[in-house]
């Protein structure tokens, strides 16, 4: 499996779920395709019954671009208003994408959460030993 989901509990007793996966680009120059654009795909492909869709924010820091939305639905199972973000990052050859689904109800408490995901996402880094981190010398 290519993506790692984080959840606040034990599925299906969980209230919101991060998911995170990346893949490796063909080293070609991808200045071209603009990552909001790959974003539209992707919420017009939607397929969950979407009562409002917010703008796509663009933000470029250094090498690293970002594009993200957030969609409004309500989930047909739960018969509950529910919130869901897809961000795309890219740097260098790599490109990552990021969804986040929490209920309309926990959204104060969770927002901040995605700010700090996004705030704190780095690409294209090499860390010579993961379980140790990044060593400054």
């Amino acid at each position: 499996d290519d993506s790692i989901n984080f959840h606040d509990k034990q599925p299906p007793d969980d209230d919101c779920r991060l998911a995170v996966s990346f893949m490796r680009l063909p080293p070609i120059d991808w200045s071209a395709l603009r990552l909001s654009e790959l974003v539209h795909q992707v919420l017009d492909s939607d397929e969950r019954e979407v009562e409002q869709t917010g703008k796509i924010v663009e933000e470029q820091r250094g090498h690293l671009e970002l594009a993200w939305a957030e969609v409004q639905f309500v989930d047909p199972k739960e018969k509950r208003k529910a919130f869901s973000r897809i961000c795309l990052g890219r740097e260098s050859n790599i490109q990552c994408l990021i969804t986040f689904d929490f209920w309309a109800d926990d959204a104060e408490l969770l927002r901040p959460v995605w700010d700090e995901v996004l705030r704190s996402l780095d690409l294209a880094r090499y860390v010579s030993d993961p379980t140790v981190g990044d060593v400054i010398h």
